[in-house]
């Protein structure tokens, strides 16, 4: 291989679609990209589930007026989940690396960081709120209990790790 050969291929290797580099061939994710998609995710969940919850007011056991109470209690908490998470997804969506200073970045980055922990100081207690007023429209039945016990569990098991993984994306944001 020539000098001139081995300059080309070095200038070449750092390019984009390059052959001499396949790791930039590949499409890879942004923190940001990454974001905005799991917002979206969890908006397009709570607005389904917005629509199940209709679903409550046939259940036999529940009375009145606990029967129109429980559905709208779990219809509102799913719908303020839903728009809170849609209002993050085109916050993160407004960012644009290509066109705003790094500061800009990394003070909108937190912004939107921040107005996620307010969401959660938000949507944490209402949905006790509404899991209490299920647990106790139920009429103290064990077996409701214990799987709202399971699912607690499990729910914020899932939920702890989806907030590790914002956090990470946050933090990939503010580090780059």
């Amino acid at each position: 291989m020539t000098t001139e050969e081995l300059q080309k291929t070095w200038q070449e290797s750092g390019r984009i679609g390059s052959p001499y580099n396949p790791q930039m061939n590949s499409r890879r994710e942004t923190a940001l990209e990454k974001l905005m998609r799991e917002y979206k995710r969890f908006s397009w969940i709570a607005l389904a589930m917005t629509f199940v919850s209709i679903g409550l007011y046939n259940l036999s056991w529940l009375e009145m007026p606990w029967k129109v109470v429980i559905p709208l209690l779990f219809i509102s908490f799913f719908a303020t989940s839903s728009t809170m998470d849609h209002w993050l997804a085109n916050g993160i969506r407004s960012i644009d690396c290509s066109r705003m200073s790094v500061r800009e970045v990394i003070d909108r980055s937190l912004f939107y960081r921040r107005r996620h922990h307010q969401f959660m100081m938000i949507l944490i207690p209402y949905a006790a709120v509404v899991l209490g007023c299920f647990g106790w429209a139920s009429r103290a039945e064990i077996y409701l209990l214990a799987g709202m016990g399971a699912g607690f569990l499990v729910g914020l098991a899932i939920g702890i790790r989806k907030y590790l993984d914002f956090m990470v994306n946050y933090r990939d944001i503010e580090s780059d």
